[in-house]
């Protein structure tokens, strides 16, 4: 679960520091006090895409660390430290760095990691309840585990048959094309494997050409500047030699106690500056070393340059990029190598693949017809408690009725879709067509309740997942946030008092004003100061009944 939040000039996040319960944790606040930043925190350190706006007003960059513990046996499941810390920064001109348990990692590849462990649902996520893949994703996730080593051994195997098949139309392409174009990939081959460029050449034989055509004037320049700066002689009156003694006859003054600390920065700085000359000599040494002028290899240096440009003008690509067409070239030639008598064994190993996948389909449908009927029951069970009595909710499974190849899918046949009834006498329909944003939210809620046991998720977030919630639903919303959190720590943004209620953290965003600057404070709330939140949300925080209809909310979750 994510155990603690910190926060560093993150837009107006100044400061923050914010410790999280394992249960139901609530942010609370006005409109605008900037509940939703602190959710964006956590998906900046998840890895999300930044923009130079989120640095905020107290320097050039920010930074975020999210810490994160799980228990033994989750650990070993998912296969993670027990303790997890993320930290990120990003400054003004573009920059982030991102570190796992102090360890640099890029973004691809935390969110490997942590994607199976955290899930933000934001306040339009409700839209995902629309989408026929998203209903696939659940209904599947509610199987049990033979299923679910079925569907990913369909998946394999499907990827199989997808590369068999652009196989076989890549030697079907062969087998039509014939001798022409195979003549002429020879000829590139042969071309380009005599030529054996490398990545990089034209831009040293560049520079060795370069070099050649004047080391003259080079190697006049390196000596002076040796001379100058490090000149082996007695009179010597070279850089080195003049700092040399400087730093000799302020040495012998080192040794009277009143001088000793005013000067012992500067012999300190010139020890330096004779250090960096007598390097900055060697890498000269080095430079002065190469060879003179030399006709034959400027000459040869000139040809293999005038090679490399003339087969970029002739294929089109940079000199860099000629290994690569190598390659390339050699596989097609590979491929039109290719015989009817390959074509139809490739067309043998489709049909036998496709046969045994479209099989395996047809099963996988079947048990999740089996499957739906559990979903159907436990989320009827859910919707009941969140203010719909008399819904219907049915997964319908759709597949072609002679289905063929083409119908195949990565995750089997046809399309699984959620029909919904909200109201007694209407018709089942797609849920896009009968449900509001209100009615959305409280179905994905009961969806993911549903699915609480077989999430992976240790972490589920929900930004106002109650939109367009009122009444005596906003306590059936709050009554399956709880059960929800018995399974996985819950992380709540809210307006809704009852909600807040039932929160075991109770977290209330406030924006400040100083000095011409904004910033958002965080406060976890007990006591009076919850009962003075929660009658605000109720709009009556000034007077007495306001309060006491703020206790009663929070007597029944107590």
């Amino acid at each position: 679960m994510l155990t603690e939040l910190h926060v560093a000039n993150f837009s107006l996040l100044r400061d923050l520091r914010v410790e999280f319960s394992s249960r139901l944790n609530v942010l609370t606040g006005q409109s605008g006090a900037g509940k939703t930043l602190v959710l964006d925190a956590i998906s900046f350190a998840l890895g999300k895409r930044p923009n130079r706006t989120i640095v905020g007003q107290y320097g050039d960059k920010c930074s975020v660390r999210a810490e994160f513990r799980f228990a033994p046996a989750i650990a070993s499941r998912r296969d993670v430290p027990r303790k997890l810390t993320l930290t990120r920064t990003f400054n003004r001109s573009g920059r982030t760095s991102l570190t796992l348990n102090g360890k640099p990692i890029k973004v691809a590849a935390l969110r490997e990691v942590v994607a199976p462990l955290i899930d933000i649902s934001s306040q339009f996520a409700q839209q995902e309840i629309f989408r026929p893949a998203f209903h696939r994703e659940m209904l599947d996730a509610f199987g049990d585990s033979d299923f679910k080593r079925r569907t990913s051994s369909f998946r394999t195997r499907y990827s199989e048959l997808k590369s068999s098949l652009k196989e076989l139309a890549l030697c079907r392409q062969a087998v039509r094309k014939g001798e022409d174009e195979r003549n002429y990939l020879e000829f590139q081959v042969a071309e380009l494997a005599e030529a054996n460029v490398r990545v990089g050449e034209k831009e040293q034989v560049s520079t060795e050409l370069y070099v050649q055509e004047h080391a003259e004037e080079i190697l006049q320049r390196v000596s002076t500047a040796e001379h100058l700066l490090y000149e082996d002689e007695a009179d010597s009156s070279s850089a080195f030699d003049l700092i040399a003694r400087a730093n000799n006859e302020l040495s012998a003054l080192v040794s009277d106690a009143h001088l000793e600390a005013r000067l012992e920065g500067v012999i300190e700085t010139l020890a330096s500056l004779m250090k960096g000359i007598t390097e900055a000599n060697r890498l000269l040494g080095e430079i002065a070393e190469i060879q003179e002028h030399s006709a034959d290899e400027t000459e040869k240096l000139r040809r293999r340059l005038d090679e490399l440009q003339l087969l970029e003008y002739k294929y089109r690509v940079s000199a860099d990029e000629l290994p690569q067409l190598l390659e390339d070239s050699r596989a097609k030639l590979e491929a039109l190598s290719a015989t009817p008598e390959q074509v139809e064994a490739l067309q043998v190993r489709v049909d036998t693949l496709g046969e045994e996948l479209l099989r395996a389909a047809v099963g996988l449908n079947r048990s999740r017809r089996e499957i739906a009927r559990k979903l159907e029951k436990v989320v009827h069970q859910y919707l009941e408690r969140l203010g719909f009595p008399t819904a219907q909710f049915i997964v319908d499974i759709n597949e072609p009725d002679e289905p063929g190849l083409d119908d195949l899918r990565e995750n089997g046949l046809g399309h699984v879709e959620f029909i919904v009834c909200l109201n007694p006498g209407q018709p089942a329909r797609p849920l896009a067509e009968v449900a509001s944003g209100g009615e959305a939210a409280r179905l994905l809620l009961a969806v993911k309740a549903a699915l609480q046991r077989q999430l992976s998720y240790t972490t589920i977030v929900f930004d106002e997942i109650e939109a367009g919630v009122g009444g005596d639903a906003a306590f059936n919303v709050a009554n399956v946030l709880r059960d929800l959190s018995l399974e996985h720590q819950v992380i709540a943004v809210t307006h809704l008092a009852a909600v807040a209620a039932a929160g075991d953290r109770h977290l209330d965003v406030v924006k400040t004003a100083e000095t011409r600057k904004t910033s958002i404070v965080v406060n976890e709330l007990s006591g009076a100061g919850r009962v003075r939140a929660i009658a605000r949300m109720l709009g009556d925080a000034e007077h007495k009944e306001g309060r006491a209809l703020a206790e009663e909310f929070l007597r029944r979750f107590a």
